[in-house]
């Protein structure tokens, strides 16, 4: 056997296990996916808030630098505790701050007051700040944020309890329900009232016909010296005239009782008979039970 065919005996197996070792460390090398981060969750919305800031002596790149941080960030910041930014002060929180730069000095003040309808809920200080980018004094215009979320976040929960409590003492009226349809609708006081007016005041015109038809009546002899003359036409008018009021009198009360009564009567709870017997006690006596 020849010094070639031992070598490339050798150097099969030789690269058949370098390629597997390959393939191995290819394969440890693949790392695992990263997981999917979640999306934090936003806390529900409850409020505005409108921030203010004044500068003064304030480098004007730097100025220009912090009120574009401040409009580029206020609505995430904003939303971080619950609120949405406003950009007038009639916002359900405002918060005004003062960024001031002493003449010649390498130093920044901020102060700032948070106010919740006209009262103040909040105030930082006088902080001093070195050299300081707009970064960072955004971080120091936006410090009462948090504490002015949690005061507006107090007063609503407390104001919707109180709403809540007013709820329970004063439960809303039962609401109006019209008769189904092909129902008829039941007759109340009123409308019965309203049918009696009709009737009488129809008998009136009955009666104001009857009057008008008996005219002048002339009692006594033709010849006589003596004559009584009675008029009834005035009378039979007069009783046409208030038969007329009664009718629409009448039709007035029917049409309330059976248009606005008869669906607050339908959507009343009914009285239920429960029970009645006799009552014994200091006197004989019967004991009615139900709901009214």
């Amino acid at each position: 056997m020849s010094k070639r065919t031992i070598q490339s005996r050798l150097c099969l197996p030789l690269a058949a296990a370098v390629l597997m070792l390959g393939v191995s460390l290819d394969a440890a090398a693949v790392e695992p996916p990263a997981p999917e981060l979640q999306p934090e969750s936003t806390p529900e919305i409850f409020g505005s808030v409108h921030v203010e800031v004044r500068m003064q002596g304030v480098a004007p790149e730097l100025a220009e630098q912090l009120r574009t941080e401040l409009d580029t960030t206020i609505e995430q910041h904003a939303a971080a505790v619950g609120l949405t930014a406003a950009q007038t002060r009639a916002a359900d929180c405002v918060i005004e701050v003062e960024v001031n730069t002493p003449a010649g000095a390498p130093l920044t003040t901020v102060s700032s007051v948070a106010s919740i309808d006209g009262q103040i809920v909040g105030r930082q200080e006088l902080e001093t700040c070195m050299r300081c980018g707009a970064p960072e004094l955004l971080e120091r215009v936006l410090v009462l944020l948090p504490k002015a979320a949690g005061e507006l976040r107090e007063r609503v929960e407390a104001e919707r309890s109180a709403s809540e409590a007013r709820r329970d003492r004063d439960p809303r009226p039962a609401a109006v329900v019209a008769p189904a349809a092909g129902e008829r609708p039941r007759l109340g006081p009123a409308g019965y009232a309203g049918i009696g007016v009709t009737v009488a005041a129809i008998g009136t015109a009955v009666a104001g016909g009857v009057l008008l038809g008996r005219g002048e009546q002339v009692v006594g002899p033709q010849s006589g010296p003596l004559l009584t003359v009675t008029d009834y036409r005035p009378g039979g008018w007069a009783l046409l005239g208030a038969a007329l009021g009664g009718v629409v009198i009448g039709q007035t009360l029917l049409g309330v009782d059976l248009g606005v009564l008869a669906p607050r009567r339908a959507s009343r709870r009914r009285a239920e008979l429960s029970g009645i017997g006799p009552m014994f006690g200091d006197g004989l006596g019967v004991g009615v039970a139900g709901k009214f």
